[in-house]
């Protein structure tokens, strides 16, 4: 059964993303999830792929001669946006005067409706491509290559669904550590400043992220022989230890 895609693109949406960021290019850092690719209209991809680069340099005005510049004179852009003309990007600057969304929550509905889009046609895209692999007997490794492709959506798009950002969780988190009453539940750690934000427990795992060479490690260490000093019984794993090393007795 073949099915119609343009049944899953919405140019509405995708048009009222780019009139949005036109007025107001300070809301696509509220929308880092999309991208040009999620465009079912290769035009609009291209546009937004412009606005979206002018706004990361600090333009706080949009204009078609600032997007038509920027896509002329970009390597990736320059060949295949050349049908978009300067007359075309100022009709559709005046235009979305009309389209345009005022708030961020308005904006937010767009791009999630332009992504649900098109996680649709690319899961479409790529089912297709897996049923014509199970067609083929010469294909091999076929369970693989199926669950690489499938893998591959869903990780592109885990981010579909807004993620509630610690710092709006944080002061309720905090609020209800600070109301315990048994307090015998926590351990302190070594460092009384660290101790205002946070606090061993015997219940949860903490996580110690930084970049390489930060010392993530001696600070885990220190913790490590205060809690031995605390009578406390300990384990420590280093994953980064040699098979040689790791097997010694």
């Amino acid at each position: 059964m073949a099915f119609d895609l343009s049944k899953l693109c919405d140019i509405q949406s995708e048009s009222g993303i780019i009139a949005s960021l036109i007025y107001h290019p300070d809301f696509i850092f509220h929308s880092e999830q999309l991208t040009s690719k999620h465009f079912s209209s290769l035009e609009n991809g291209f546009i937004y792929y412009a606005i979206s680069e002018l706004a990361k340099k600090g333009t706080e005005k949009i204009d078609a001669y600032g997007i038509n510049m920027l896509l002329s004179t970009n390597k990736y852009t320059k060949e295949k946006s050349n049908t978009i003309s300067v007359e075309t990007l100022n009709q559709i600057v005046e235009l979305g005067k009309i389209v345009a969304r005022s708030n961020v929550e308005e904006y937010l509905l767009l791009v999630k409706n332009v992504m649900d889009l098109s996680f649709r046609r690319e899961t479409y895209n790529k089912l297709q491509e897996s049923e014509c692999m199970t067609f083929d007997l010469n294909e091999t490794d076929i369970q693989e290559k199926i669950y690489n492709q499938i893998e591959e959506i869903i990780c592109n798009y885990q981010d579909l669904e807004p993620v509630d950002l610690m710092k709006n969780k944080i002061d309720d988190i905090w609020e209800r550590i600070s109301s315990v009453e048994n307090q015998d539940n926590f351990i302190d750690f070594k460092f009384p400043t660290l101790n205002r934000y946070c606090k061993i427990s015997k219940t949860d795992a903490i996580i110690f992220a930084a970049r390489e060479k930060r010392g993530k490690s001696i600070m885990l260490l220190n913790c490590l022989v205060d809690l031995l000093k605390k009578d406390k019984k300990i384990l420590y794993i280093d994953s980064e230890l040699s098979t040689d090393l790791s097997g010694a007795p």
